[in-house]
């Protein structure tokens, strides 16, 4: 799928049903179908607004924004793009990318309507929201980190909080990427520790970063390069 510059990295839809697993701790259920989308590399005007018109007519419940929000520094006009065609009420999870760090904090920042977000819809996270932090939403668990970007010590972070959480459905989010998991230019920004800490614990990994669409195969290992499989049905335990 060709990319639209400036708009979005990947347009990926990811329906979700509920699975059953033999486990001592009580989690939320997934509701049946659950539509969540993932964007990243957005941006503002007329072909972003599209991609949001897209993600509503498509009936999503939620989206998870893989950084670089605008580029134009402009928190308050990315949030009434989102509830002009969203709502104000829509659930919306995103993490930094390195557009945004300018705007990202204080009381006007990208982080503070996202926050606020949250709030209104009765959602509470872990941690520094969408740069280290980890949030359940319907039975899922996502965790939003920034390697490359802001703070240190990303994979660590994810490895405990996927040891602590008994979710089916677990998904990492963040920003940068390495230059063998894109199909573009970009260099080696976030290290491999937490694309693999991410595959030890079973989450689903989302980047954005390159402005292009891809995904891998069930890997075994991210910094050998190791294919768990080509092809076939894959059972997930």
């Amino acid at each position: 799928m060709r990319s639209w510059k400036y708009i979005i990295t990947f347009f990926v839809f990811i329906i979700v049903n509920p699975l059953w697993a033999q486990t001592p701790v009580t989690i939320s259920e997934t509701p049946p179908n659950l539509k969540i989308t993932f964007i990243g590399d957005q941006g503002l005007g007329k072909n972003a607004e599209a991609v949001l018109k897209l993600i509503k007519s498509e009936g999503a419940q939620a989206v998870l924004h893989q950084g670089d929000l605008d580029y134009k520094n402009n928190p308050s006009a990315w949030e009434a793009q989102i509830n002009n065609i969203l709502g104000p009420d829509f659930p919306y999870f995103a993490c930094v990318g390195n557009h945004d760090k300018r705007k990202w904090n204080g009381e006007n920042g990208y982080q503070q309507f996202l926050k606020s977000r949250l709030n209104r819809l009765g959602i509470t996270w872990d941690g520094d929201l969408g740069v280290k932090s980890s949030v359940q939403y319907k039975g899922i668990f996502i965790i939003q980190v920034a390697p490359g970007d802001v703070g240190f010590y990303h994979a660590a972070y994810i490895r405990e909080q996927l040891a602590e959480d008994k979710s089916i459905w677990m998904i990492c989010c963040w920003h940068r990427d390495m230059h063998l998991m894109q199909v573009a230019s970009k260099n080696d920004d976030t290290g491999w520790g937490v694309y693999d800490e991410a595959r030890k614990g079973g989450a689903i990994i989302a980047t954005a970063h390159d402005h292009s669409y891809g995904r891998t195969y069930l890997m075994s290992n991210f910094a050998k390069q190791e294919v768990t499989a080509y092809t076939g049905s894959l059972i997930i335990t």
